[in-house]
């Protein structure tokens, strides 16, 4: 039984740290950053558009900061695994089977924190505002995590193109971008044993 298997039958299911063909990568988590945009977001789940009392808000912001969790979590892996795909250590099979895992794992381990932030600002409204601030603070955090995996998970032929492109526009893009190291792969460095 290989590593996958091991991972997606449970065996050694730590999500983080996977190894594929005889390297070991890093699957980024997604962090507090996506907190306060996750308890803001409320799912209407009655659909009565109506003031909710305590309860209702509650349930609601827990359910809408789960699923912006586990989506996060879901975008942060699958660009991060694209590259392995790309170079034939997993298939896209595997891959979607890591996405869905680490966001099913994310919006578990998210579950408690989102509860308590909903009750929090259901018992006390007024921290909306502090927390719509955080919300779009955590929220270009994310943005640039997003970017930075995207920007990691082209191949070099591709971030290349995109250089000369951007030089053509007469845009400066370097600042915007990582670091590219030579002498590791581009969209994963190799963990230390």
């Amino acid at each position: 039984m290989n590593f996958l298997q091991q991972a997606f039958n449970g065996i050694n299911a730590d999500a983080e740290e996977m190894v594929l063909t005889e390297r070991m990568y890093s699957i980024p988590k997604a962090g507090v950053e996506a907190i306060p945009l996750g308890t803001l977001a409320s799912v209407d789940l009655n659909g009565s558009g109506a003031e909710a009392g305590f309860l209702e808000f509650t349930a609601e912001s827990t359910l809408g900061g789960v699923l912006i969790y586990s989506a996060y979590q879901a975008v942060l892996t699958l660009l991060r695994s694209e590259a392995a795909r790309k170079a034939g250590d997993i298939t896209r099979v595997d891959q979607l089977k890591l996405v869905l895992r680490t966001s099913v794992d994310a919006g578990k381990s998210s579950a408690f924190t989102m509860l308590v932030a909903s009750a929090i600002v259901a018992v006390m409204p007024w921290l909306a505002w502090p927390l719509g601030i955080l919300g779009i603070v955590g929220g270009g955090v994310m943005a640039g995590r997003i970017a930075n995996e995207f920007w990691m998970a082209l191949s070099y032929e591709q971030q290349s193109e995109l250089r000369n492109a951007a030089e053509q526009a007469k845009v400066n893009i370097e600042n915007m971008i990582p670091k590219r190291d030579d002498d590791e792969d581009q969209a994963f460095a190799p963990m230390p044993a």
